[in-house]
């Protein structure tokens, strides 16, 4: 996961692009899955010296990245998700540990046609960097 932005005040906007590689437990098997790309807007609740809660909205484009049946690699379309709440542990100024334990994610690489779309229920940790 790479950047995201601020202001000075509570509102949080940002860039996000995402790996989001496919696992199969049953099978053992994993695919490159998609990579998805979408800006982030966001609410911060509480900010403190050691903690910071946000919520955020997010939407964007989502691209196949391997062949599957009745869907070309490469096809890309939409991507929406948000967390309604997010955990930032800042660590320096340009450095933090996110957590989000509840992140809801739908990438939709072919919304026209016969709809392809995955629901994705996540708990997310990440380190942020600002450049």
């Amino acid at each position: 996961m790479i950047g995201i932005g601020r202001t000075q005040n509570r509102w949080l906007y940002g860039f996000i692009a995402e790996w989001n590689p496919w696992f199969s437990v049953d099978r053992l098997s994993a695919r490159s899955g998609t990579v998805n790309a979408y800006l982030t807007f966001g609410y911060r609740w509480f900010q403190g010296t050691r903690l910071n809660i946000s919520t955020r909205v997010e939407a964007g484009t989502s691209t196949m990245m391997f062949e599957l049946l009745g869907l070309d690699k490469y096809t890309t379309g939409l991507y929406v998700g948000g967390a309604l709440v997010a955990i930032r542990f800042p660590i320096t100024d340009r450095l933090a540990v996110t957590f989000d334990p509840i992140h809801f994610a739908m990438p939709v690489p072919r919304p026209i046609g016969l709809p392809f779309y995955y629901k994705q229920y996540r708990v997310t940790f990440g380190v942020e960097m600002r450049l």
